[in-house]
């Protein structure tokens, strides 16, 4: 076999470090990039003041489905309350920091398995189309740091898990993709197949 195939090979630890090393970085520009307009505005729709409402609350005593009244799974509010408590409550930037982090998080996981399936380029595509089509919608729902945005990394994790037969982990990531939003229960479907 020649060298340059035997390096380019995707089970090759080597070419791994360097798959991810040269991917990496120009995701996180890109994620950072496609999320900028998010730090323009103090709000993108209702959802962000009422999830920052009750992270208020909460931090201040409030329990979550009694005084904090919520319609939603609990991890979003929580989400809010662990932000505001490490940058105020005066400002959305830590919440919205997580959602780029949440944005990379989905790309990586997608070029993983596309890469896994079907070979380096359709991994990096993957990932690079992910993040530009997550802007795709209206920028009040895009750009927000709501319960969309924080629940596809777990969506993308079970499925990384299940395609790696992680069982456990794979539960994991639905049960947190479930208490993301209630609709996040529907990747237990993909992850049984």
């Amino acid at each position: 076999m020649p060298a340059e195939l035997l390096l380019s090979s995707p089970s090759v630890p080597g070419s791994r470090a360097a798959y991810w090393s040269r991917l990496l970085p120009p995701l996180a520009v890109l994620a950072c990039v496609t999320r900028f307009p998010s730090f323009t505005r103090p709000l993108w729709n209702p959802d962000e003041g009422y999830l920052a409402v009750q992270a208020r609350l909460l931090a201040h005593g409030g329990q979550l489905y009694e005084t904090v009244v919520d319609r939603k799974p609990p991890f979003v509010p929580w989400l809010y309350e662990a932000a505001f408590a490490v940058t105020g409550s005066g400002t959305l930037a830590g919440v919205r920091v997580l959602a780029v982090l949440a944005q990379l998080l989905t790309a990586a996981l997608l070029a993983s398995l596309a890469r896994r399936r079907w070979g380096d380029t359709p991994g990096r595509t993957a990932g690079v189309l992910y993040l530009l089509v997550s802007v795709g919608l209206n920028p009040e729902d895009a750009q927000a740091a709501t319960f969309e945005v924080f629940l596809l990394p777990c969506t993308a994790a079970a499925m990384w898990c299940a395609d790696r037969r992680r069982w456990g982990a794979a539960g994991t990531a639905v049960a947190c993709a479930f208490l993301t939003k209630q609709t996040g229960g529907a990747v237990l479907l993909p992850v049984l197949w």
